[in-house]
């Protein structure tokens, strides 16, 4: 008898069921996380509602789905590199009118840049795993062989795109936010509020940590409002979280 996938599957359900709005929300669509759900319930509190959300490392539409389910009406524009899951963000998406996905990296400069994907489609990113490291989530999928993908700037994707206000972005990119952000500091002045994944140890190779986060957005004109959602290891020490960061007064 396999008991620990079932004990982390009663845990995973006790955490819907009391999370307030979670069962509802479960019913809403899929793809369904309770993390994205908390993070656009965190949001709507702190912020409000955004007319339009631009997910950055949307994978299958996790955070995507809740947004679109907490905010109804609002516009989805999002990016993720691998073609095979963008197709499933459409699938998922279907339902939502407008909402749009381009297949692209995301980084300081148009170009191409090798892609390591995972088994475990959130750990894949731009950079590879440190020696050792486990996916994202504890998850024991390995790398698989590097793609090439196109990578563009989101100031020259959104250059001559209308972002009605409020806007909400999401940046979870495994390790490449720096690089992210180098490419997009006039779409950060049309931005009304940001969360970001931030990591307290390095899982890739090269990844800016917690500190560096907080300076590079700082130079970029947001200051961290709340932490969301914050994960621990198995000896209680915090390894991520995400941040909710609005502009600085």
């Amino acid at each position: 008898m396999h008991v620990r996938p079932r004990i982390d599957q009663a845990a995973k359900l006790a955490d819907v069921l009391l999370t307030p709005g979670g069962v509802a929300a479960a019913r809403a669509g899929r793809p369904f996380s309770l993390s994205a759900f908390r993070l656009v319930s965190q949001v709507r509190r702190r912020f409000g509602a955004p007319a339009t959300v631009v997910d950055v490392g949307a994978n299958k539409g996790q955070f995507s789905r809740a947004a679109a389910t907490a905010f109804p009406g609002c516009r989805l524009v999002a990016f993720e590199p691998l073609e095979a899951v963008a197709a499933e963000w459409r699938a998922n998406l279907a339902d939502v009118p407008g909402a749009e996905i381009h297949v692209c990296a995301l980084g300081g400069e148009d170009g191409t840049v090798a892609f390591h994907p995972h088994e475990y489609s959130l750990s894949s990113s731009v950079l590879p795993l440190v020696a050792g490291a486990g996916a994202e989530g504890g998850g024991g999928a390995g790398e698989l062989a590097p793609v090439e993908v196109p990578v563009r700037r989101l100031d020259d994707v959104l250059a001559d795109e209308e972002l009605r206000g409020p806007v909400l972005a999401k940046l979870d990119v495994q390790g490449y936010e720096l690089e992210v952000l180098r490419g997009a500091a006039g779409t950060l002045r049309r931005v009304d509020a940001l969360v970001v994944e931030l990591a307290f140890e390095q899982h890739y190779e090269g990844q800016p940590l917690f500190t560096d986060l907080l300076g590079a957005l700082a130079e970029s004109g947001f200051a961290l409002d709340v932490p969301i959602d914050v994960r621990r290891d198995e000896t209680g020490t915090v390894v991520e979280m995400d941040g909710l960061f609005l502009p600085a007064r």
